[in-house]
């Protein structure tokens, strides 16, 4: 396993600063789509990847909440 890079080898990455790194690891900022994909060529991970995970991640929250809005999906 490959040891997980400081903020700042992550920022280089990034072409961004480490605040940047910061503040998008602690939630303070949300990302645009452009820069998920960024992120995510950063990470050596395909956006189609991240999608996946992140969607089953969604669905898992909402089937815990007994959140409505999953119900009128297809």
């Amino acid at each position: 396993m490959a040891a997980k890079p400081s903020q700042k080898e992550f920022a280089d990455r990034l072409d961004a600063n480490q605040s940047f790194v910061s503040v998008v690891e602690k939630g303070v900022v949300r990302m645009d789509a452009l820069q998920i994909r960024d992120w995510c060529e950063a990470a050596g991970v395909s956006m189609e990847a991240w999608l996946k995970v992140f969607g089953a991640l969604l669905e898992a929250r909402e089937a815990l909440r007994g959140d409505s809005r999953t119900q009128d999906r297809p």
